[in-house]
């Protein structure tokens, strides 16, 4: 909300949800701003914590035999199997990407980047079988492959005002 301005006939700008804040950089607004960046960072600090959990604390513990931090980080490392706990990592990132997808500016841009996301994932579930039942592989790929019939088929209905884009993104 604080980067959403308007102007008023005034001549003052004021944050859109919020008239009586004035977007001066000053007061109220800066006291959004703090509070925004901070939410917005929560996720990226989570991501490198539990980046920084996996890579470098988990292989330590568990030369320590380290039940305490291995009971800690189970909601990280119980689903997949021995020596695949890295991809609790790998689909955190993929949860990110996914969810940034519709920040890029062409339309063509957010399919080829979420298709590529898509079929590396299902590529990598396919050759790791990184969860701890097969079933849970099995199940991972096919819901994999109906979002990517899904999204393929949205390829083909697709239309894309900027030419350039689509033609950066066929080359």
């Amino acid at each position: 909300a604080p980067f959403q301005c308007q102007e008023h006939p005034s001549g003052f700008w004021t944050i859109r949800r919020y008239g009586t804040v004035f977007c001066d950089g000053t007061g109220e607004q800066v006291h959004m701003f703090i509070v925004g960046g901070l939410a917005c960072s929560m996720p990226i600090t989570f991501l490198a914590i539990c980046s920084w959990a996996i890579m470098v604390k988990l292989p330590r513990s568990l030369a320590q035999s380290d039940a305490h931090f291995l009971e800690a980080c189970s909601f990280l490392i119980r689903r997949f199997r021995p020596g695949t706990e890295m991809f609790s990592v790998i689909f955190l990132v993929r949860n990110a990407m996914v969810a940034m997808t519709p920040l890029i500016f062409a339309k063509s841009g957010r399919l080829v980047t979420m298709s590529l996301l898509l079929y590396v994932n299902i590529m990598m579930v396919a050759f790791f079988k990184p969860w701890r039942f097969m079933v849970c592989n099995l199940l991972d790929m096919v819901l994999l492959m109906g979002m990517l019939v899904i999204l393929d088929m949205g390829f083909v209905a697709a239309r894309d005002t900027n030419e350039n884009a689509t033609m950066l993104i066929v080359m």
